[in-house]
């Protein structure tokens, strides 16, 4: 019975995250949706338990075939909403359905095992309820896990990717930098091996051990979604499709393409110079590329190139290096005494006193502290 009301509780809590996934007003609106089929296709499989264990099997065996199956959307869903939160592009692609045809060819064979053919509807309620596993289901198992195996790699890959990438285009990495996705990924997996214990362990089941593990990571995934903030929602459009023509030198990401002629890159070179000195767009904490280009009336790829050739930096080094100079120049300056480091390291555009005192020990040497003590008296002299 405890198993029982903690899987009715699991569902509605799936349910209720796939509702908040739903309806989140956000510029990646497809990768939510497909975060959202996932919370309903999981809330499926725990239906089927709550099925099975009341016995509803057993006057409908047919609800079996139809519950199921949806094990196999699980793991190309969560690569797909992986997919949609991290790309600009929101269209629907149609080479997505052919990530669903194990699910449809499963689909099919349950139809024809329990539907088309004669066996008879009581075999199938015992094998609906059964905690036995068959040399059939044994394989399914098997591959659905294989699968998850698969899917979580290309999940993982394409995030990191995403990460990477985004230097090029924003100048304070967020907080969360798609750590809560990761999260979410990660809770995942665990969910998985848990549920794969789960499927040679049928005295803990029986225990409500895995269920009480399911719910508590659901409650966790689901904080991981509430608590977050969109990368993209710091912006006022949408960033650009990443170029492919994109390299990484010496740890930093930039775009190598050329977009702009050598008879005019020094032009603009000196106008991104001038906009820099006198707009001082660096101590925005939420500048973007897309935003600096409008500035000295380029687009986005231009910028970037032109910050990448005359500078050898990315727009985020590029950013911070000026956000550090104003850090150096004002704790120095005996006008700010009344400001506290993390005071200047805000008013110069940082958004993280983590970020911060990361970015200028790596820049100078020494903590921000180390080098205010270090310059009083030189600058006194």
């Amino acid at each position: 019975m405890y198993s029982l009301l903690i899987n009715a509780a699991t569902v509605s809590c799936l349910l209720f995250l796939s509702i908040l996934a739903a309806t989140k007003r956000t510029q990646n609106i497809l990768g939510y949706r497909f975060l959202a089929a996932l919370f309903i296709g999981l809330s499926f499989d725990f239906t089927d338990e709550v099925l099975a264990a009341v016995g509803t099997y057993n006057r409908y065996p047919w609800l079996s075939v139809a519950f199921q199956p949806v094990l196999f959307t699980f793991a190309p869903i969560i690569y797909w909403a992986t997919f949609y939160l991290t790309s600009v592009s929101q269209k629907w692609s149609p080479g997505i359905f052919y990530h669903f045809i194990p699910y449809a060819v499963i689909l099919l064979l349950y139809f024809k095992s329990y539907v088309f053919t004669d066996a008879d509807l009581k075999s199938l309620s015992q094998a609906a309820v059964s905690a036995e596993y068959n040399p059939v289901d044994t394989f399914l198992v098997a591959l659905f896990f294989i699968q998850v195996a698969i899917y979580m790699y290309f999940s993982i890959r394409k995030l990191a990717e995403h990460r990477k990438t985004l230097p090029l285009f924003v100048s304070n990495l967020p907080d969360n930098d798609y750590h809560w996705l990761s999260n979410i990924i990660a809770g995942m997996c665990i969910l998985f091996a848990v549920s794969f214990a789960e499927a040679f362990t049928d005295s803990a089941h029986r225990s409500g051990l895995f269920p009480s593990v399911y719910l508590l990571g659901f409650y966790y995934v689901g904080l991981q979604l509430v608590r977050q903030r969109d990368v993209f929602s710091l912006l006022e459009e949408p960033l650009p499709q990443c170029p492919d023509s994109v390299s990484e030198d010496e740890g930093v990401v930039v775009q190598k393409k050329k977009t702009i002629s050598d008879e005019k890159i020094a032009l603009y070179h000196q106008r991104l110079l001038a906009v820099m000195e006198s707009e001082k767009p660096y101590m925005d904490s939420e500048i973007t590329l897309p935003r600096l280009a409008k500035m000295i009336l380029l687009n986005t790829y231009q910028t970037s190139y032109l910050i990448n050739s005359q500078f050898n930096e990315n727009f985020y080094n590029f950013i911070h290096r000026y956000r550090l100079e104003n850090c150096k120049r004002m704790l120095l300056d005996s006008e700010f005494d009344h400001l506290s480091i993390l005071d200047i390291a805000f008013e110069s555009g940082f958004n993280s006193k983590t970020s911060f005192n990361t970015a200028f020990k790596k820049y100078t040497g020494c903590s921000p502290r180390e080098f205010r003590e270090r310059g009083r008296p030189a600058n006194g002299a």
